[in-house]
């Protein structure tokens, strides 16, 4: 089997190709999403946006749709084949191309050979300017460019209409960050006060932003002070945890008396404070696959 018979098998099911021909369902909404919209990538934010807001993921994967896109569409839930390929035919019918782009998720395997059993996910992809955008409506938390963790495996196939596929990188290009920065003040008897401020972008944005979601916030500072030697933490707060296009920033002011030790006339202090780390995380003594950090 070669890939082109796997694509023109999978194009042909009337639960793919066919679902990315209707289109009639949201002719009104989407001149409504891009009145006086001119530039494309700014079309294609205003058009994810919607159906990612509009859209509710049933924790279904698979790269056909169930009931549809039109009765997903009018539901306002589906899996994740319904969700993606409205937002794919909604960017086409507002002149974008984009297409559909089969994958394996990390759970599901490598897809190494062509074999259409060993897809089990679909996302979106675009192209602008020669540059390709990879899009997943599916979550509330990822952008342009980000896609979900768990679909970040090596990569992809890219189904084009007129019947060709195309293999694409789904690891990012750039580098997502994590940026820790703290003002410390140590009184004479050891004790510290400070600043504790992080940055974080991207998939780091994003894995926070899911986690953040999840979990009721006292708990969340008891762990963080319990994870962190033990700090006091006051002044809690986050910004831009639901504006997605901006890094999130956490920060705090926070107490603690037990990073200095004293030794007659001389404080002795790890720079690193209580970010140092004391164990070495991969602890297996064979590894015979990728360390995958999502």
């Amino acid at each position: 089997m070669t890939w082109a018979g796997v694509v023109k098998t999978i194009y042909e099911s009337p639960d793919f190709g066919n679902e990315l021909k209707e289109r009639a369902y949201f002719d009104q909404d989407l001149q409504k999403i891009i009145e006086n919209i001119g530039a494309k990538v700014d079309k294609v934010d205003a058009i994810f946006k919607f159906v990612q807001n509009k859209m509710n993921w049933n924790n279904k994967k698979g790269y056909q749709t169930d009931k549809g896109v039109q009765r997903a569409y009018l539901d306002g839930t589906g899996n994740a084949a319904e969700i993606n390929f409205i937002l794919i035919a909604m960017l086409n019918s507002a002149g974008i191309e984009a297409n559909p782009v089969l994958l394996s998720t990390i759970d599901h395997g490598i897809p190494q050979y062509p074999n259409r059993t060993i897809f089990n996910y679909v996302i979106a992809a675009v192209e602008i300017d020669g540059k390709q955008i990879l899009l997943d409506a599916t979550n509330k938390y990822t952008t342009l460019n980000i896609i979900p963790l768990n679909t970040i495996n090596w990569t992809g196939r890219m189904v084009k209409q007129d019947g060709t596929s195309q293999e694409i990188k789904l690891v990012p290009n750039s580098q997502s960050r994590k940026a820790i920065s703290m003002m410390v003040a140590i009184d004479k008897n050891g004790g510290m006060s400070g600043k504790y401020v992080v940055q974080r972008t991207d998939y780091e944005a994003l894995k926070f932003r899911e986690k953040y979601a999840e979990i009721n916030k006292d708990n969340y500072l008891e762990k963080i002070e319990n994870d962190l030697s033990g700090i006091q933490i006051s002044n809690y707060n986050i910004e831009n945890s639901k504006n997605l296009s901006k890094p999130v920033i956490e920060n705090f002011t926070f107490t603690t008396d037990n990073q200095c030790e004293i030794i007659g006339d001389k404080m002795y202090i790890n720079p690193q404070l209580f970010l140092a780390q004391t164990q070495n995380p991969f602890v297996q003594e064979k590894r015979e696959f990728p360390v995958c950090f999502g």
